[in-house]
This record gives C-alpha cells, structure tokens and sequence, in this order.
C-alpha cells in the first residue's frame, strides 16, 4: 500500500493478483525489482515507494490493456505534480520562486521513464539557488530504493548557459526577443506548479501572447518543416532497420504532436478554443473547427494512443528512457494485430503530416564523415580532393556561434552545401573559390545570422562564389568587411550622411563595394567598356559629393584628365585632374577648397584612401597652382601648351558640366613638322622595344602596348583634327576606324591588352603593368576576358602583331 501522512492512497498489492503480478514480474525486470522492494517493506512510506507503485500500476494496465492510456498517464502525471507540491511542504519555498512545467508533465501525459522538463522564475538569489539544487537532487538521487525521476532544467529561456532561475523580466525578454518556433510549440503545454500568483498571471498572459498569433503566421511552416527535418535527422544517426524509433521515426510520437500542435499554433490566435495542452484534445478541435477532416483526428488520436502504450511498454523493461523497438519484439503484438500493422499505421502517419509539414533534403547527413568518403564528395563537385579536402575539413570544423547552436548548425550545414553547389556551377577557379571561402567563414567568425542571411538570399551564394573563384583581390576584400554582403541584395547603399566624417566613410564603402559589384558583372559579361564606365561613374559620384560638401560655390569645377576624363578607369586608376574655377576672378576662400579636397581624398578610412591623386597635367606642372580661372586654361592650351599637353588635354571633361569649349581650343591649330618630332621623341622615350626572349613584358610601355596605342590614337585626332563628343580612347579607335580600317585591328589587339592589364589586378592584387609567364601558369583563368591570349609567347606576338599595325598607320598618317 502506498501511504502519504499516515493516510493509505495506493497499493499494486491490493489491485492486482499473484497470478498476474508474476505474469509481469516475468515480462519486466524493472517491475521485478520494483516488487522485490515493496514486498521487503509493504510499510514503507518513502516517496520513491509511492513512485513505484504507481509506475508498477501504469505497465500492468499497460499490459492487459485494462485502462486507457490517456487515463493513465493523466493519473501518473498528477502523481509527479503532487509529489512535488508534498516535497514543498515539507521544504518551503522561498519567497516568490515559481516552477513551471512543459513538455508530456505540461500536457499531463508523461511517460512511464520521462524526464520532467521545467522552468524556475524569481530572484536567481543564493537561497533560492540552494533550495532548487536540494530539489533536484530529492528528485534524482540515487539510494537504496532506486530514483524518482530526472528534472530538466535545460529548456529555460537561453539553454543551459543561461541562469538557472530568471526573473519574469529576464524570460518575457528572452521569449520576445530571441524566442524561436519550437519554443512556442513549447510553451503550449506549460504548466504552473507551485508559483507566486503574479508571476503565475505574467507567465499565462506571456504564453498566450508568445504562443498565438492574431493572423495566421504562415512564415512559421518553414521552422515547423525544419523541426521536423531536424527530428528525423536524429533518428537516422541511429537507425537500424530491425529497430524502430517510436518517438523520432517518421509517422511517430513526436510527428503527431508536431503536427497537432503547429496547426494549434498557426489557428490559435484567431480560435481561442484550441487553447490547450492535450494532444488527443487538440485533434478533437481541430476537427470541430474544421481545420482536419474527421478520419484524419481519429486515425491520429488511435495512432497516437496505441504508440503511447507500446512505448510505456518498451521502457517498462528496465524503467529506461528509450524508445527503440525491435520489430520482433513481441510487445508490438500486445499493442497491434502484427508488426505489418504498426509499420502501415506509420506510413499513414507520415503520409499525414507530410502533407502539412514536408521533410527537408537532409543535407546534413550529405556530408560525409571519413577521408575517403569525403573526398568523393568533394571531387563529385569538382573539387581536386588533394588541395581541398584539409581546406574543407577546415570549413567544417567551424561551428555556428549562436544562442540556438542546434538549429544554426543546421542552416549552417545547409548553406556549406549551398555553396560548394555554387562554386561548381559559377567558380571560375574552384580551388581558389575554396580558399577564400575558407577564409570568409574565419573573417564572419562563423555568425550564425549570416548564414540565415543566405539561406533567405541563397542568390548571393552564386555572386560570392563567383567572386572567390575569380579574383583573390575582391575576395578578401568581402572577407575583410563582411558587412559588405548584405548590399549585395539591395546593390546600393543609404542616402549620403551630412556630417563629413560619416560621409567620407560613406563614400569609401560606396567606392568599394561599387567596384565589388561592377567587377561581378565583369566576370558575367566580360566587357572592358563597361567596367571601365562604372568604375569611372563612381568615381564622378565621390568626388560630386566630396566637392559640394565642401564649398556651395558651383563654379568651383573639377576638369577630369586621363583615363578618368575618358570614363575608362581601372580598378587600381588614380585621378588624373585639374581644378577649375569659371570666372576670372578667384574668392580668396575658395583657394582652401583643392588642398583640403585633395587631403580628404587621399586618407585613410575604413576601406582604404577614396583615391591616389594625380595633378602633375595642370598648367606649368606640379609647380604650377592648384586652381586655375577657365579664362587662363584656354588661353595656355591656345598658345603656351606644348603638343604632348594639347594630346592629353583631348581626353578632359568637366565633372559637373556638360559644356566644354576646350575641344575646339585644342583642335583650332594643326600639327607642325617640330609639334610632329616632338611627339615622336616623346613616344620614343616612353615606349620600349620588345625582347622576344624576355621573362616579362609591360603591358603598359611596350611597342605596341597600352601607352603605345593610346597615343598614337590621340595623335590621330590632333592631326586630322576630327571633332569628337566623347573623350575616352575607345570613342577616338572608333571615329579613325571609319578612316582606316586598321584602326579597328588596333582597337581590338588594345581592348585584349587592356583586359590583360586589369587581370593583373583582379588575380594578382597589383597595379603593376608588368606581366609573367607564372601568370598565366598560375592563373589561367585570364584567358577568359579576352580572346584568347593564355601564354607569354602569345603576348609578344600580340604585341609585335600591334606595333607593325600602328607603324603602318603612322607612316600613312605623315604621307
């Protein structure tokens, strides 16, 4: 008999008979254990006595299916709750500590070998962490009457790392701040134990809020889906297919509940009718609103109840927390017809809720554990496994950092996946896509709301890997500032601040990720025109912005020389400029403006110097002034400019004006015979001759070269004195190609030339002219931005190919 305050409650003695107590005395170590104990003392009162004579009654019903499962587990769950309310008695509680219960304790259907899983709210205070140590050990202490149960303080608000016991300010904080799906699921079945009647009301009102939406909350169905994902995931670490999960496997335990309780979720807000902690209760309302058909809340309800009893049944054994079933086992004939019953009962089940709540690709168990496994994987992506496989078991080896490990590990798993699919398919350089990869997740310090990032913008994946496996240099400037991924999404930034300091910041992070971007559409569309374009339109906007907020005088002007006037900067292009006012007359306060401009230009910020500055073509040189009057600059270009100065000048343009009489001062005179020789010694001193057997060659000063073109091309115009509206050399290509169609040769061998040039940038992190063999061993994805040109040999043929052409038009332009 079971007694409490010398009042009898209860005896396994006195319900059942001999015959049937040795029947389970055979069938149950446990309960032959249990039994031995109680019959050694039938007296005693110890509260672990009373606890084994209620398990003792739920398996023998259990047994001979001689009391409904629900009926039972009702009862044995009120046992815990009483047992817990008589321990507070005897030990009272400290001022204002509540102890909540979730999960089967909440719901009152616990298990026979369940933890109980609670929730401590009041003053985390010394005395009252020492009354909650002293009451789990009561409940989990080991002795000679065995144990009670084990208490689970793990699902509180913010896990295990998070204080024992949280004030009602600290959990409403968590649960609106930070609280996820599965702990809405959660708090649907909380349960007050003992409590301070205020934070009782607080906690019943936060659940209500927490739990139930006012409009269905449709964005959940993806964490319902995950979570269930997640559940079969663990079930598969262990599978084995003569054994059966009853609460993991799909169809099972945990499937049902899930299911119930998510619609519960998802309607509550807008039924407060389907407010409850029961699972066989929510079915029934689900069904009386409408929500599932008839058969599907009975089929669920029986399911649900038949699974219950044989999982009482199978931790009836050795009173153990497990739930693995073997399919021979003969308790599965206590509770069903045959094992082909239980496992077609599953496969409805998981057909079911399949239909509301689909499973994921398990892309986790995608990867591999072993070397050699591993390594397949990853040349099934296209990976040479030698180079990349420690690389990857580096990636791997970082974990999400989060409050919620389990479910960012997850999606973290899931976008490593997402990404080697997107450098196989985008990659210009697997391995080297690998590499930076490897150094961005050590950069991002593995944020687990990064990932998420990703996995809501899973495009970003290509652009990325894109990136990483095309250029070393763009790639660690994404690793560096990975805050810079997010534009990626929205391809721009917020509007300019006012303050200088944040609009200097400002314009360095437009210019980088501008240049990020702009080389991302290079990679796509491999046109050198028009990277050239946009690099040069972001420099117009910076130096726009710059230049207003430090002088509201418009007719301060910036006249853009170089490659910047003809709008075909490279990535690595310094300014080449002038500062022109558009008057004769110069306020004495605007002469500060060049010097502070060209100070703040080139700073240091966050993401580098806006930009190198290069004045050295103003009038009279570098000892010339910073600031010129319009009216002076025309009258030096008509009559002091030397030839090579007129040559240069044909590329200005003004940054904020669209007028530009200066084309028509520069082109007003023709060439004369010295003009002619003086641009020739020029040319000669600046460009080298061609070494066929040379280790390196310029790509900049070498006949035929960049430099060799452009001023050939400019002299051109001077000597036919064409009339042009645009100022940049492929504009200047194109009006001589109608004259000559060798020119068209030249544009296209200059346009090869050049895209090798900025290659130099994009693989080998350098402004440097000079290219390699090495480069194009070691990189040979260069070949890909232009026609062709993979080796050095190739160069120089190139190179000389150009030289004759441009000899042959120069001799054609001096006849």
């Amino acid at each position: 008999m079971v007694t409490h305050d010398g009042v009898i409650l209860y005896s396994i003695l006195d319900e059942f008979s001999e015959n049937q107590l040795e029947e389970l005395e055979n069938k149950y170590p446990a309960f032959r254990r249990y039994l031995h104990l109680i019959k050694k003392d039938p007296n005693s009162t110890n509260f672990k006595i009373r606890r084994h004579h209620e398990w003792m009654r739920v398996v023998a019903h259990s047994h001979f299916n001689s009391e409904s499962q629900k009926t039972l587990l009702n009862r044995w769950s009120l046992f815990f709750i009483d047992e817990i309310k008589s321990y507070t008695l005897e030990n009272p509680i400290p001022d204002k500590l509540s102890l909540v219960s979730l999960g089967k304790l909440g719901a009152l259907e616990l298990n026979l070998s369940s933890d109980i899983d609670v929730i401590l709210v009041g003053n985390n205070s010394d005395e009252n962490l020492k009354w909650v140590r002293k009451f789990i050990q009561n409940f989990e202490g080991r002795d000679e009457f065995a144990f009670f149960t084990r208490v689970d303080i793990d699902i509180r608000p913010g896990g295990n790392h998070s204080p024992m016991i949280q004030s009602y300010t600290q959990v409403e904080n968590y649960y609106y701040n930070h609280g996820e799906t599965w702990e809405r699921l959660a708090l649907i079945r909380m349960r007050p134990i003992f409590y301070d009647k205020d934070t009782k009301k607080q906690l019943e009102e936060l659940r209500r809020k927490f739990c139930f939406r006012r409009h269905i909350d449709f964005n959940s169905l993806e964490d319902f889906s995950r979570l269930r994902t997640r559940i079969h995931q663990e079930q598969s670490k262990s599978l084995n297919p003569k054994k059966i999960n009853l609460k993991l496997c799909r169809g099972g335990i945990r499937d049902v509940e899930l299911f119930t309780h998510s619609l519960i979720i998802l309607h509550g807000g807008r039924s407060p009718q389907l407010d409850t902690s029961f699972t066989d209760e929510g079915l029934q309302k689900l069904c009386e609103l409408g929500i599932i058909p008839p058969s599907n809340s009975e089929f669920l309800t029986n399911h649900y109840w038949k699974l219950r009893r044989l999982e009482n049944l199978v931790q009836s054994q050795e009173d153990a927390q497990t739930h693995f079933v073997h399919l021979d086992s003969d308790l599965i004939r206590r509770v069903y017809s045959s094992q082909e019953e239980l496992l077609k009962d599953l496969r409805s089940c998981d057909h079911l809720v399949g239909n509301f709540i689909q499973v994921d690709a398990d892309t986790s168990s995608q990867i591999p554990s072993s070397d050699d496994d591993l390594t397949t994987f990853l040349e099934g992506f296209g990976l040479d496994h030698e180079n990349s496989l420690p690389l990857f078991k580096e990636i791997l080896s970082y974990t999400a950092k989060s409050r919620f490990s389990e479910k960012d590990e997850q999606i973290r798993k899931e976008v490593i996946i997402s990404f080697l699919k997107a450098i196989q398919e985008e990659s210009e350089n697997k391995q080297l896509a690998l590499e930076t990869l490897n150094f961005f997740f050590k950069a991002i310090r593995v944020k687990a709301s990064l990932f998420k990032f990703f996995q809501v913008h899973p495009q970003v994946l290509g652009d990325l890997a894109r990136l990483f496996g095309f250029s070393q240099y763009l790639g660690q400037i994404i690793c560096r500032r990975p805050e810079l991924v997010d534009n990626f999404v929205y391809r721009a930034q917020a509007t300019p601040p006012e303050d200088l300091e944040s609009l200097l910041e400002y314009l360095a992070d437009h210019k980088q990720l501008g240049h990020i971007l702009y080389s991302l559409d290079y990679t796509k569309h491999k046109n050198l025109e028009r990277l050239s374009g946009h690099i040069s339109e972001i420099a117009d906007f910076i130096a726009r912005a710059l230049l207003a907020k430090l002088t509201e005088d418009t007719k301060i002007d910036i006249l853009k020389l170089g490659k910047w006037g003809g709008g075909e900067m490279g990535l690595k292009s310094d300014l080449d400029f002038v500062f022109v006012y558009k008057s004769p007359h110069i306020p004495e306060e605007i002469y500060k403006i060049p010097r502070k401009f060209v100070s703040l230009m080139d700073a240091n910020y966050r993401a580098g110097n806006l930009y190198g500055i290069d004045m050295r073509l103003r009038p009279s040189g570098n000892a010339g002034p910073l600031l010129v009057t319009e009216p002076n600059l025309i009258e030096y270009l008509k009559s002091k400019a030397a030839p090579w100065e007129r040559q240069a000048y044909l590329k200005a343009k003004f940054l904020n004006s669209d007028k530009n009489e200066l084309k028509k001062v520069l082109l007003s005179r023709s060439l004369t015979d010295e003009d002619r020789l003086e641009l020739s010694e020029i040319s000669e001193k600046l460009i080298h001759k061609i070494i066929p057997e040379a280790k390196s060659v310029d790509l900049k000063y070498s006949e035929g070269g960049i430099v060799d073109c452009e001023l050939s091309v400019q002299r051109a115009i001077l000597e036919e004195n064409r009339i042009f509206d645009e100022t940049s050399n492929f504009s200047f290509f194109e009006i001589m190609q109608s004259l000559n169609p060798l020119w068209k040769t030249v544009l296209e061998n200059y346009t090869e030339i050049r895209s090798l040039e900025q290659s130099l940038v994009f693989f080998r992190q350098t402004s440097s002219s000079k290219m390699e063999q090495q480069d194009f061993d070691v990189f040979p994805q260069i070949k890909n931005f232009g026609r062709g040109t993979d080796s050095l040999k190739d160069l120089i043929l190139l190179l000389k190919e150009n030289q004759t052409l441009l000899s042959r038009l120069r001799d054609t332009q001096n006849t």
